[in-house]
């Protein structure tokens, strides 16, 4: 689960779908099929991109404004990606995927490796 901030949360689950929450009401409002999402994080300058770690290696970004999936990077890892977090230090211009097997890489929140 993610806190996007005081009205919004962000779940994922094994069903393959990534739910957009009013946490006021305990509504969802949005549900967009993916697939299986191990991991999640709020990236970039004003944290509005989410980055999803998946089963697969791939990683998925969802921009918070529009609410769809904007990039799938096929296996950025090789292997089932178990953490993702933002460098809060650097600003969140940066933040960082691991994998099951323990490679960890470096990602600008544009989604570029470093």
């Amino acid at each position: 689960m993610l806190k996007l901030n005081d009205r919004e949360l962000v779940t994922v689950s094994d069903d393959c779908s990534l739910k957009f929450w009013n946490a006021q009401l305990l509504r969802v409002e949005l549900s967009i099929s993916t697939e299986t999402i191990t991991c999640i994080v709020a990236t970039s300058v004003r944290k509005d991109i989410i980055v999803a770690g998946c089963h697969s290696g791939n990683l998925i970004t969802i921009r918070t404004l529009y609410r769809s999936k904007k990039e799938v990077i096929n296996l950025a890892h090789n292997n089932l990606i178990r953490v993702l977090t933002s460098l809060t230090t650097l600003k969140d211009k940066y933040f960082v995927s691991a994998d099951v097997c323990g490679f960890v890489k470096l990602w600008l929140s544009t989604n570029k490796p470093i």
